[in-house]
């Protein structure tokens, strides 16, 4: 029979393990559908991780007042507390918060990205699925860099005050005069 230590030791390197831990508010307890949104694994996934938190003894379920007959709330027992207590001392429940926002603002990113293919099409046009683009008159110029003469649609994706070509050409600017 496998020794408790290495059950934990498994658990603990499955994905999901982690979220479900530091997502358990250790006051109220947690639905379990209430998981879904911090832990960024499938709903079959996060299931089973509260199966085995519990077979582990790390997690009950509970009832509280006003909690529908059906619903099953996720409390930790007093080794998953001592779990926890570990868990925020080393920072990992910090860490978690700011990896599900991370991964949430990437997520959003890449959707922004296809977004913006998507509706600048007009830029740019395949000619076959060996990746030959002809791209527009207007973004063949080899003086187009982000911040100079960009069509007006990719304003809002230009980020500072000068472009990095403008910073270069003041830097040569200066180096010719001798500033530096």
């Amino acid at each position: 029979m496998a020794s408790f230590l290495s059950e934990v030791m498994k658990f603990l390197n499955r994905k999901g393990a982690i979220g479900v831990l530091v997502s358990v508010d250790p006051e109220n307890g947690t639905l379990h559908t209430d998981f879904n949104s911090d832990v960024l694994v499938a709903r079959s996934t996060i299931s089973d991780r509260l199966e085995e938190a519990r077979g582990l003894g790390l997690l009950e379920i509970s009832q509280r007042e006003g909690d529908h007959g059906n619903s099953k709330r996720h409390t930790l027992t007093q080794i998953g507390r001592v779990y926890r207590v570990a868990l925020e001392s080393m920072g990992v429940d910090e860490a978690h918060r700011e990896y599900v926002e991370a991964t949430r603002e990437f997520d959003a990113g890449v959707e922004a990205m296809k977004d913006w293919v998507t509706n600048n099409d007009q830029y740019w046009t395949c000619m076959t699925l060996d990746n030959e683009f002809i791209l527009d008159d207007e973004l063949k110029s080899e003086d187009v860099y982000p911040g100079d003469d960009v069509p007006p649609e990719f304003d809002e994706f230009i980020v500072g005050d000068r472009t990095l070509r403008e910073q270069l050409k003041d830097a040569e600017r200066r180096r010719d005069r001798g500033e530096f």
